[in-house]
């Protein structure tokens, strides 16, 4: 019996709150997939279905984007681990304080 967690799935048959690691984008009309790269859908990225639907609501470095399903079709992500992707909610880095700025 197997335990292999490299599972992989199209982006439209991701359940929501389900993550995975994009590893193929397969769209042939090069200003999509520009397109697609411009809004965070590329290889390597991390990405989380949202909501189901079309369009299917992703959530992209922080972002919620839409994709339509004839597209999300096209776009093959190695799957996580339950839990393992849920990143924290983005903090905010404090800047010090300059005591002695030069004037």
């Amino acid at each position: 019996m197997s335990t292999s967690t490299d599972a992989s799935a199209s982006l439209d048959q991701m359940q929501p709150m389900q993550c995975g690691t994009v590893y193929q984008v397969d769209i042939e009309d090069q200003a999509t997939a520009d397109q697609l790269k411009a809004m965070g859908v590329c290889v390597g990225r991390m990405i989380e279905v949202v909501k189901r639907g079309d369009p299917l609501i992703l959530r992209v470095l922080g972002s919620r984007i839409g994709v339509s399903a004839r597209l999300a079709k096209r776009v093959r992500v190695s799957l996580c681990e339950a839990g393992a992707c849920q990143t924290p909610p983005p903090t905010t880095n404090a800047s010090p304080q300059p005591s002695d700025r030069a004037t």
